[in-house]
């Protein structure tokens, strides 16, 4: 036997010693993420690089998915469009808080009860503008970690209320860094009061601003603040509230009516005699302070309003 043959019946002999070699399976690829993790994990990375985002399956995001990406990876035309959604909405809160002080003192001289005196007004008003325009609002993930989804809310109504609430944060951080003059109460409508979790922060600053200048009126200190200081002029704790409660109520009541207008068709009958005769009033028979507070003609809301209450003849 030569030696070629004898070397290829050595080796013949070694590879049926062997244990037959086995083909493992590469590990599966892991499954997509969920659409409401996939929105977090954009808005808290930002998508550095990204040309074109995907969703789930390579889906391509579009809308308010697309705008949250988009505000955070720089402006946009998406963006823009969102950021002049917010910033042209009329009427701005800072008027919509000057119409709610003007007919607290009117009712107030009128019916001399449920109202309250300018001073004790006007300190109330200013409380809710400081407390608007020193807001701040969490990053995108933590405010979406302390509010959950709703059992009621559909998940892309869920991605949506995501994104637009990234780029408002970030519109919300910009207008503050451009100076003291910027002020939200002159830039946003109510849509910035209808973030969930925005009234109950307002509220909270807006009664501690008011329970500081109590205590600073009753200092002794012999040269107190004249900003903090307003003597007789501030109001009860009670009263306080019932003001706040009636402005930041005043944002879904509004919210409510324009969405019923939305649902109206164009052609359809409006029975104004109803609306005379009080059957869009609440408990208390009074027409909900939605429509007057956030109205663009407070004098021509309040005219309609009165010729609404009239008696039929």
């Amino acid at each position: 036997m030569s030696r070629c043959s004898l070397s290829m019946a050595r080796s013949a002999a070694a590879n049926a010693s062997s244990p037959p070699m086995r083909m493992v399976p590469p590990p599966p690829p892991p499954p997509p993420p969920p659409p409401l993790l996939l929105l977090l994990l954009l808005l808290s990375l930002g998508f550095s690089g990204a040309k074109t985002p995907q969703g789930p399956r390579g889906q391509t995001m579009s809308g308010f998915q697309e705008a949250a990406v988009s505000a955070l990876q720089g402006p946009s035309d998406i963006e823009d469009k969102l950021a002049k959604e917010y910033t042209t909405a009329e009427p701005k809160i800072d008027a919509a808080l000057r119409n709610h002080l003007a007919y607290c003192v009117a009712r107030g001289q009128v019916h001399g009860d449920g109202g309250l005196p300018m001073a004790k007004a006007h300190a109330c008003t200013r409380a809710l503008s400081l407390a608007i325009n020193q807001l701040m609002l969490p990053d995108p993930v933590t405010w979406g970690a302390e509010h959950p989804q709703a059992e009621s809310q559909s998940a892309s109504d869920r991605l949506d209320e995501l994104a637009r609430y990234g780029i408002l944060q970030r519109l919300l951080a910009s207008v503050k860094k451009a100076g003291p003059g910027a002020k939200p109460t002159k830039l946003f409508g109510r849509q910035l009061l209808t973030v969930r979790g925005v009234r109950e922060q307002v509220l909270a600053a807006a009664k501690a601003d008011i329970e500081r200048r109590r205590g600073a009126a009753s200092n002794p200190n012999p040269n107190p603040s004249p900003i903090l200081n307003t003597g007789g002029g501030l109001p009860e704790p009670e009263e306080a509230d019932a003001f706040f409660d009636e402005f930041l109520g005043s944002v879904d009541e509004a919210e409510a009516e324009e969405a019923a207008a939305d649902e109206t068709p164009v052609d359809a009958e409006v029975d104004v005699s109803a609306a005379a005769e009080g059957d869009d009033e609440d408990e208390q028979g009074e027409e909900p302070l939605g429509r007057l507070i956030w109205s663009q003609n407070f004098e021509q809301e309040l005219r309609e309003r009165r010729a609404r209450r009239k008696p039929k003849p």
